[in-house]
């Protein structure tokens, strides 16, 4: 799927973090949407709708309520229906089961991820690059807080300059994150004691809690340098 593009990193004795998105997806038990404005995210696994049984049937996305496109998808299913590789985009859709029918939309999942700094006088700006020893936050926002009933969390998958993946480092940890009250999380720690190199980082969906969506993003990049003196010199800044 398309990502979020992959910017320039300041490469000194450098480097830090880059940020991924893409969409997979696994079996998992099934959400049940509202019978009024649900929202299902293109990739879940088991969606059923407001608990209608039987056969059903999937149209849109819808031009307006009730009026189905001349592109619209038609999909049959019973009971559950599975996102997955269906070829759905977002918009409106109509399901008609036994029980009756319900509209509802699909969504794209949104994954964006972004490194900010937590050094004094530059605190909450996006950086590029950050000298080793600084603080950084991990940031990430979603909109997986639209999977109501579930507790969707995701992996911020930090990887090293050898692609070694680090779950956690300096006791903050990085896997399985709870965004499903806000759709945003953010890890804060200090990069003392890593090797400098570029570094990865990218949001990963916990399939089991987000029913069976799998996605992980489209990467952009940042750098961590080396200082080399005990004190910062004036040509130690972000260099684009």
């Amino acid at each position: 799927m398309d990502g979020f593009v992959g910017r320039r990193m300041a490469l000194l004795c450098t480097s830090f973090l880059i940020m991924a998105l893409v969409i997979i997806a696994v079996p998992a038990s099934a959400r049940n949407l509202p019978a009024d404005n649900g929202v299902a995210v293109i990739g879940e696994r088991n969606v059923t709708f407001n608990s209608m049984t039987g056969s059903c049937i999937l149209k849109g996305p819808l031009e307006s309520v009730g009026t189905v496109g001349k592109n619209s998808i038609v999909k049959s299913f019973t009971t559950q229906f599975d996102s997955y590789n269906q070829g759905l985009v977002s918009g409106t859709y109509n399901t008609t089961c036994t029980a009756g029918t319900i509209s509802f939309a699909f969504t794209d999942a949104t994954l964006t991820a972004w490194v900010t700094s937590s050094v004094s006088g530059k605190s909450g700006e996006e950086v590029t690059t950050v000298a080793k020893g600084d603080n950084v936050t991990l940031n990430a926002t979603t909109n997986l807080n639209t999977l109501t009933g579930l507790t969707a969390t995701i992996d911020l998958k930090l990887k090293n300059p050898s692609g070694v993946l680090i779950k956690s480092y300096a006791g903050v940890d990085f896997t399985s994150k709870d965004v499903s009250a806000t759709g945003k999380v953010s890890a804060n720690f200090s990069t003392t004691g890593l090797d400098t190199g570029t570094y990865t980082l990218s949001i990963e969906t916990v399939k089991a809690d987000c029913n069976g969506l799998d996605a992980e993003g489209a990467a952009i990049i940042r750098g961590n340098r080396a200082r080399c003196n005990s004190q910062p010199q004036p040509d130690e800044h972000v260099r684009g």
